[in-house]
């Protein structure tokens, strides 16, 4: 479920992005096509890569909210619980900085792109601030969510990149994500649908 821009959200928009942040979020949905790619994990037979080195992972909201207090100039992703009541955040340090934030959903919450099943979870709202880029947080914080989700018996787990995010595309690989096709999500006058597509993983853009 797509959450609509009531006034508290527009709000959060408002006051981390000024008035740009309530643009950059209403213009998509008069009128936007975009596409995704649409990752899987079977979490039963996962094998989760090798550890990043001098990566820290935090989880929890009270976590994220020191996090916010010591810093303004975060992205709308680390809101995703006032804009989209998201409420397992994970969050990744490097040197003891944050640098990205992930973002854990189940059956209970509303995912922007999937219905979920029983057992099966998705893994949204990730970013790596800028200066953290390029040092393995995105799949360590992913590996974390992981185990987390497997110690808590769900057996499959979900992602979606955007298909022009090379970065991303690669990094979910590298965790163990493999594509099963394509997300399409349009906007008509603040009416959103999604429409899925399977594809063999070698026809899926990389």
């Amino acid at each position: 479920m797509i959450l609509p821009l009531v006034p508290d959200r527009i709000r959060t928009f408002w006051s981390v992005n000024g008035p740009r942040g309530v643009i950059d979020a209403v213009k998509p949905r008069i009128s936007s096509r975009k596409q995704f790619v649409r990752f899987e994990i079977d979490l039963l037979t996962w094998e989760p890569p090798r550890a990043t080195a001098g990566v820290e992972v935090r989880h929890g909201v009270d976590e994220l909210e020191r996090v916010r207090r010591h810093r303004s100039d975060l992205p709308t992703e680390f809101y995703l619980d006032r804009v989209r009541a998201a409420r397992r955040p994970y969050l990744g340090f490097f040197d003891g900085q944050i640098g990205h934030i992930s973002w854990l959903f189940t059956p209970n919450d509303r995912p922007r792109l999937i219905s979920l099943g029983d057992g099966e979870v998705e893994l949204d709202g990730a970013f790596t601030l800028p200066g953290a880029r390029g040092r393995g947080l995105l799949t360590a914080v992913e590996c974390a969510i992981l185990l987390d989700a497997r110690r808590e018996a769900y057996t499959k787990a979900y992602t979606h990149v955007a298909v022009d995010n090379v970065a991303s595309l690669r990094g979910v690989r590298k965790t163990g994500f493999v594509p099963a096709g394509v997300v399409t999500l349009r906007w008509t006058l603040g009416v959103p649908r999604t429409t899925f597509v399977a594809q063999p993983a070698a026809e899926v853009p990389a």
